[in-house]
């Protein structure tokens, strides 16, 4: 094994290592989202958490664009918040922040403890340009 390929071994072993938990997300609908082209919005929302980069699929032409993708997470730390935006993808210059929003996750790491992971929680978020 060379060591490029050797490192990348043990920083995985060691990300595993500290690895508490996969947090798997259903990034739902937007509603009434703001018009940042001509009549609409080609949004898409990309969620972050310590140094992981996810993001949903562009819906084009809508304010109410309904996404259902699931993502996962890999959660290392619970004190670490999970960061949501929302943008409208633009073809020729940078991509219009529509709004963001931060989770923190340890109230839900709380409810796994008591015993209540039958539990769907449902985190409404409500953006405002």
């Amino acid at each position: 094994m060379c060591q490029r390929q050797d490192r990348t071994v043990r920083a995985e072993e060691g990300a595993m290592e500290n690895l508490l938990g996969l947090l798997r997300l259903r990034v739902r609908r937007g509603i009434n989202l703001a018009i940042r082209d001509t009549r609409s919005s080609d949004s898409y929302v990309v969620v972050t958490m310590a140094g992981q980069k996810l993001k949903t699929r562009v819906i084009k032409d809508s304010c109410n664009p309904e996404w259902n993708d699931e993502l996962t997470l890999s959660i290392t730390d619970i004190n670490v918040p999970i960061n949501l935006a929302v943008y409208d993808r633009d073809t020729f210059t940078a991509d219009d922040k529509m709004g963001e929003a931060e989770i923190d996750i340890r109230p839900y790491v709380e409810c796994l403890r008591m015993g209540l992971d039958n539990l769907t929680l449902l985190y409404c978020l409500c953006l405002f340009s």
